[in-house]
């Protein structure tokens, strides 16, 4: 026996070996899978005020190569009639998608000797500030909604950059006294969601059942 035969023998036998595991599987068959990977977007804002200094003048002015978050503003010795200046801003985070955003604003006089009477006050003046830029809409449910969303291209908004206590408004009881103007920012995708309009502004964000929507905190 020579070797090509042996060789064609043994090839043979192979053969033979592979129709004999087809016969027992009955059918040839195969399976494989594949993943869909579905990376979701986000939105995340910045809610950011800038450090205050007096000038020369005594004027209460901001630095606006000093941004701050999350930390109070403090206003020293001010009376009534002073105008401060205060620049709440909005801001879209980098890597944000589009976004509509909201903000809320409390006036805290819990620790002082200020009346509803003069948060009112205080509140209205504050009311004709955020007016002034046409952007800004209070609701029903006492957020200010910004008009138009938040883009890469326009990724800030300011609320207001002043505030002037209340003059004649204010009496005796406001002396000596602290408050704080509070501030919350909310944002909501405006990709794929229409929020709730009246007389051309937004007022509101509501779901598919018409339920309102609750912001939750981003976090990466």
């Amino acid at each position: 026996m020579n070797k090509k035969r042996v060789t064609a023998l043994a090839g043979s036998l192979s053969l033979v070996a592979v129709i004999g595991i087809g016969a027992t599987l009955a059918y040839f068959t195969d399976q494989t899978d594949t993943q869909n990977v579905i990376n979701m977007g986000h939105v995340d804002i910045d809610l950011v005020e800038h450090e205050i200094t007096q000038d020369e003048d005594g004027n209460w002015v901001y630095d606006e190569t000093k941004p701050v978050t999350s930390e109070a503003l403090i206003f020293t010795d001010v009376y009534p009639g002073e105008t401060v200046a205060k620049d709440p801003t909005v801001t879209l985070a980098e890597g944000s998608g589009d976004a509509y955003i909201r903000v809320k604003m409390e006036i805290d006089i819990s620790d002082s000797t200020l009346t509803p009477n003069d948060a009112a006050a205080l509140k209205a003046n504050i009311d004709k500030e955020i007016a002034k830029s046409g952007k800004w809409y209070e609701a029903a449910d006492g957020y200010y909604y910004y008009n138009t969303a938040l883009t890469e291209e326009d990724s800030s908004a300011v609320l207001f950059d002043k505030v002037t206590l209340p003059g004649a408004a204010w009496k005796n009881n406001t002396a000596s006294q602290s408050f704080q103007v509070k501030l919350e920012a909310e944002a909501i995708q405006s990709k794929y969601f229409t929020p709730q309009t009246g007389d051309g502004m937004i007022t509101g964000w509501i779901d598919e059942t018409q339920a309102p929507i609750t912001a939750e905190a981003y976090t990466e």
